[in-house]
């Protein structure tokens, strides 16, 4: 069974663990801003369109 990020992260709060969500949250930043570095280095690559946010 797979939960989504958000409800993990109000659950670890719920609970009382506020610094597991907290690393939780940071780390879901990070991962998120990796990606969005990676495909903006690959965007040359890529077709028109394919990235939202450089339309």
């Amino acid at each position: 069974m797979t939960v989504p990020l958000g409800i993990v992260i109000y659950s670890l709060y719920d609970e009382g663990n506020a610094t597991g969500a907290a690393a939780v949250s940071v780390l879901t930043v990070i991962v998120t801003f990796i990606i969005t570095f990676i495909l903006n280095l690959l965007s040359k690559k890529l077709p028109k369109g394919t990235l939202t946010w450089q339309l």
